[in-house]
């Protein structure tokens, strides 16, 4: 997988940490033989209120795309960053593995082989959201447990100046 950043998280996340994040989020969800072809481009800024925190893009209209945008806002704090980031790794998981799919027509999917008209849903509805929205915050506990589990601190390098960018 191929993560490029655009833009900076913000003083309390590191590049270094959302890269390790995204690389551990990807793992629990997507199949190690579609990680390899994976193409991120993450981009960190304020987003308007109407973006909430973040969005994904698939940068194709293939039913299997391997390349998206990410925005994440950069004003939030750390653990809702990961949150984010959490998210929208669904979304890729969803798009790479042609469970949804967005049609021509505006506000119509298709979402696990069932096409849907959303136009009358709340986006909190959409079941590709109801499930985003469903395994953002387990994912990040598994990352924060994995974290203390390998002794892993990157708050602790953002204070001693030592986090790099790749």
């Amino acid at each position: 997988m191929e993560i490029f950043f655009d833009g900076r998280p913000n003083k309390k996340v590191s590049e270094r940490e959302m890269r390790y994040a995204c690389d551990f989020f990807t793992s629990l969800i997507i199949p190690q033989a579609k990680l390899r072809n994976l193409m991120l481009h993450i981009e960190f800024r304020r987003l308007r209120a109407d973006d909430s925190f973040g969005y994904c893009v698939p940068l194709s209209d293939t039913e299997f795309p391997q390349e998206f945008e990410l925005a994440i806002d950069h004003s939030i704090g750390r653990l809702t960053q990961l949150g984010v980031l959490a998210h929208e790794i669904v979304h890729v998981k969803q798009f790479s593995l042609g469970e949804l799919f967005e049609l021509e027509k505006s506000y119509h999917y298709r979402w696990k082989g069932e096409q849907m008209d959303v136009s009358g849903l709340h986006e909190f509805d959409f079941p590709w959201e109801i499930e985003a929205n469903g395994m953002e915050r387990g994912m990040v506990y598994r990352y924060q447990e994995h974290l203390t589990k390998e002794g892993i601190d990157f708050r602790k390098e953002q204070h001693n100046g030592s986090a790099s960018s790749n």
